[in-house]
């Protein structure tokens, strides 16, 4: 189930809010701003209309298009492949690989690799690219159904053997002491973190490695000052709780919301209570980053 250029630029199309009539008009997305919507707008301006018939036909064989008032929008499964197409150039630029270089390119053969929150395996090109390896097993845990779903578009790369799960990083169904590295990218947030970091010390093998990468408070402060207003909402509320948790090492009465990414002190403090020796965190910023992003390196005891 391979999709054409023009398909990816439809989906992107819909995934940002935009859609198409029937009779193949595409109706562009105003008022966003997102990475690759630029380059998205102006594919979609070059295309003629036998390419958009085309490819609307094969989208809506692949399940992946839903009707709405005489328009073609994406659904779920449509969007899940979307932003797996698009994040994965995003996360194979070279700022990026840089950031997550460390870990990854010294793996041996046959290393296992669990990635919690890892949709549609967004990262294995990019893992894939960080290491010499030639046999890699990777475990995508995620609770997405549709994002699940979404990696049977994609190519796997050589060498390595994904597997995809649809479970929760605070109960990973994965033995005890099995994986080489466990690896959270932007979803620590989702989960209560105590839970998660004795999971992942629970599956690692001795001297296996947690890496984490998460938004920083900047982030919390960018929605409080120009998100919607439920963003806004959102944004408050964690930074009070993160505020809350850092003073007295205890989630707040919002415990639920975003709370444990904001401070790099509270995240540590989880790590070593958990078990966890060498635990790093530090900043870092990519180039199409509206803010910098936290990234917590551990070992197992």
């Amino acid at each position: 189930m391979r999709l054409n250029d023009t398909s990816f630029t439809l989906l992107g199309i819909m995934y940002y809010g935009g859609k198409v009539s029937f009779d193949g008009q595409i109706f562009q997305p105003h008022g966003v701003k997102f990475p690759f919507l630029d380059q998205v707008r102006k594919e979609a301006k070059s295309l003629v209309p036998d390419q958009i018939k085309e490819a609307i036909a094969s989208l809506l064989s692949l399940g992946l298009l839903e009707t709405h008032n005489g328009h073609y929008t994406s659904n779920a499964l449509g969007k899940s492949v979307a932003y797996t197409h698009f994040e994965r150039q995003n996360h194979t630029r070279t700022d990026f690989l840089e950031t997550i270089r460390l870990p990854f390119e010294h793996l041996s053969s046959g290393s296992r690799i669990v990635d919690v929150g890892s949709s549609a395996g967004i990262l294995l090109p990019a893992i894939k690219m960080t290491t010499s390896v030639t046999k890699l097993n990777y475990l995508g845990i995620d609770l997405d159904l549709p994002m699940l779903k979404a990696s049977s578009f994609f190519p796997r790369p050589k060498g390595i053997t994904p597997c995809f799960v649809q479970a929760s990083g605070e109960s990973l169904p994965v033995a005890n002491a099995s994986a080489d590295i466990v690896f959270s990218r932007g979803t620590l947030f989702f989960m209560r973190p105590q839970l998660f970091f004795r999971e992942a010390y629970r599956v690692l093998k001795p001297e296996g490695t947690l890496f984490i990468i998460t938004p920083t408070w900047e982030y919390h402060i960018k929605l409080l000052l120009h998100g919607s207003i439920k963003q806004r909402g959102i944004g408050g509320l964690s930074l009070l709780n993160g505020l809350l948790v850092a003073a007295t090492g205890e989630p707040a009465f919002f415990s639920k919301l975003y709370s444990y990414s904001i401070f790099p002190r509270v995240i540590r403090k989880i790590a070593t209570k958990a078990g966890f020796k060498d635990v790093k965190t530090s900043s870092f910023q990519n180039e199409n980053q509206v803010c910098p992003n936290l990234r917590l390196t551990a070992k197992k005891q």
